[in-house]
């Protein structure tokens, strides 16, 4: 069984952080140093920013995931010394976890998940969680122009390892995972 309120956790870790990513300069009327909650709550999505928000199952699942979606990238060996200019930032991996998400073997092998919708399974990953946990998986970024976005590490191999595997789960063949 996984800890309860990862998401809460994650962001209590990376107080520069909110779920949109960075926290930037036109949020921070405080020292968000000291008051890093209270600027989140100034946030356009304020009401997204409060603990028990925070501590909600389905942001939970939005770490699990993305921390596997991190784990596939790091293992299909696509991280680079320098950020490429043509593959995008943190906001378009973050749709690209997404896509992920829909292929996710632990979603694929759990029916009561996939029904639960009733339609395909899709998660959506918040930019912010993105950042954060390529941070824990020690994945180089860096924040892009004092905005919210960062810019990422993935080289070009990234986007043909990413698209190889939503091909091959999409037919039903296993790509280099083995279900535990």
């Amino acid at each position: 069984m996984r800890e309860p309120h990862l998401a809460l956790d994650l962001f209590r870790r990376h107080p520069d952080l909110c779920l949109e990513g960075y926290i930037t300069k036109s949020m921070q009327s405080y020292n968000w140093k000291e008051y890093p909650h209270e600027i989140r709550l100034k946030s356009p999505y304020k009401e997204r920013h409060t603990d028990k928000f925070l501590k909600s199952q389905y942001l939970d699942d939005s770490v699990v995931i993305t921390g596997d979606f991190l784990e596939f990238m790091i293992g299909e060996g696509v991280i680079t010394k320098y950020p490429s200019q043509g593959h995008g930032g943190s906001y378009f991996w973050k749709h690209r976890a997404e896509d992920f998400s829909t292929k996710h073997w632990l979603f694929l092998r759990n029916k009561k998940s996939n029904e639960r919708y009733g339609h395909q399974y899709f998660q959506h990953i918040p930019n912010g969680i993105l950042i954060a946990m390529m941070r824990e998986k020690g994945i180089p970024h860096h924040q892009e122009q004092d905005g919210p976005n960062a810019r990422i590490h993935f080289g070009g191999k990234a986007m043909k390892s990413l698209k190889r595997f939503l091909k091959d789960t999409a037919t039903g063949d296993s790509y280099k995972t083995e279900v535990v």
